[in-house]
């Protein structure tokens, strides 16, 4: 089985394993599309009382070979919009890995702050590859919320690391 097949049969099980978090993230590079990484802008909204947001994200690294590699750092810029009919308060967004993540530093959320109704905010997040990193699949749940609840349905980043 070809290295591919194997990462998308892991990604695919990663998925299927984990509730809640059944849309796959994918991103782009200036150096070019990341095969390995995916990105999701579909806008499914979750309404409550804060309100209903929507988030697309992108993840990229820097040699644009598909892989986050040792003492790289990676980055995920997520764009929050809130099309709603109030402002959204509070707003922040929180990774949750879906695995043991080794070898990579990223902090677990960013506070974004109010969203006001037809506006936007963005969170970036940087993942700082240690000088030693084993080849891993890297997933995690995105979430942006608010208070205690959710303001969109979350997504899957994954992505994969490697020595050079």
């Amino acid at each position: 089985m070809s290295m591919r097949a194997m990462i998308a049969v892991a990604v695919v099980t990663l998925m299927a394993s984990s509730p809640g978090y059944g849309q796959k993230a994918t991103g782009r590079s200036s150096a070019g599309p990341l095969k390995a990484v995916d990105s999701d802008t579909s806008a499914a909204a979750v309404s409550g009382a804060q309100g209903s947001v929507t988030f697309d994200m992108e993840f990229t690294e820097p040699s644009g070979n598909e892989y986050l590699e040792q003492k790289e750092t990676g980055r995920l810029r997520i764009a929050i919009s809130n099309p709603g009919a109030g402002t959204v308060k509070g707003a922040f967004v929180k990774l949750r890995p879906l695995q043991e993540v080794k070898g990579i530093s990223y902090p677990d959320s960013i506070f974004v702050g109010d969203i006001p109704v037809s506006s936007s905010r963005y969170a970036i997040f940087y993942f700082q590859a240690a000088d030693r990193l084993d080849p891993q699949i890297v997933t995690f749940g995105v979430e942006v919320r608010a208070g205690r609840g959710l303001l969109a349905e979350p997504k899957l980043l994954t992505f994969l690391t490697r020595q050079r």
